[in-house]
């Protein structure tokens, strides 16, 4: 008897210390006290560019779309995990409801893609103009640039233009439904809306001896475009990181130097109260 009632009062323990770890769970992730909700949309797989592709492939075993979509899947995951102290962030990838799928469909079918001279980031503009050369430096730059938008094509999966440089330009979405942000917001309940463009993986080439240069490197770039409910785009850049030209380990790629391309994008979101 005293067996079975032992038994009993471990159940009701456990059941409680399970629920509460639920509760702590569940408030750490969705708080109360959340002013913001904000959706991210991963990037349109026809347009991802990686030219280590083929060694990634060879050391992980993954297929070009398996290593493509681990990509897709981790930096979205972490610009999640990396806002969730400070809004109710959803990642429209990880969600498998019909109504997500339509909009992502909605998303793919409708948008144009454009070339832009990058927003400056906040954080450098803030050290910049603290520094009275460095602003003035920023100022001349402003209006030296003539070229703010580069008009292109989608060929073959690839987004290509007319010759420019790429160094200050993004990849920014447009749509041909000017409602479509706003009507999304609105249906979906959300205050931003972070678009990832696309993952552009490419070697820094120009020097005929570069792979051989054991100081080569490959730069990742994430285009991306915030947009307010309104439909206003709030911030509109890159971010990006270098990595060792003869790296093939896509974890590696995702564990060490996906947390500096995260935090560039999250540092130019504005998560305060209105």
């Amino acid at each position: 008897m005293m067996k079975h009632i032992s038994h009993i009062l471990l159940f009701f323990f456990l059941s409680f210390l399970i629920g509460h770890v639920h509760a702590q769970d569940d408030s750490h992730f969705f708080p109360d006290d959340y002013d913001q909700r904000v959706l991210i949309l991963p990037f349109d797989p026809s347009i991802y560019l990686n030219d280590a592709s083929e060694i990634w492939i060879k050391n992980s075993d993954m297929s070009y779309d398996e290593l493509r979509d681990y990509l897709r899947n981790n930096i979205n995951r972490r610009l999640q995990l990396a806002m969730v102290d400070s809004c109710e962030a959803i990642d429209l990838n990880q969600s498998y409801t019909t109504e997500a799928r339509n909009d992502l469909l909605g998303l793919y079918t409708t948008v144009s893609y454009e070339m832009r001279r990058a927003m400056p980031d906040k954080q450098k503009v803030e050290e910049d103009e603290e520094r009275f050369l460095g602003k003035l430096r920023t100022q001349w730059k402003e209006k030296q640039y003539k070229d703010t938008v580069v008009k292109t094509r989608r060929e073959d999966g690839e987004v290509r233009g007319r010759r420019y440089g790429t160094d200050d330009k993004y990849l920014h979405i447009t749509f041909s439904n000017p409602e479509f942000i706003p009507d999304l917001a609105k249906r979906r309940d959300f205050d931003k809306i972070l678009f990832v463009n696309q993952l552009e993986i490419k070697g820094m080439y120009g020097d005929p001896y570069f792979t051989g240069d054991g100081d080569a490197a490959r730069l990742i770039k994430l285009h991306y475009s915030l947009y307010g409910a309104d439909g206003k785009l709030l911030h509109g850049s890159f971010a990006s990181v270098k990595i060792p030209y003869h790296l093939n380990n896509p974890e590696t790629v995702v564990k060490d130097y996906f947390p500096a391309i995260v935090r560039q994008v999250i540092s130019n979101i504005d998560f305060r109260k209105k």
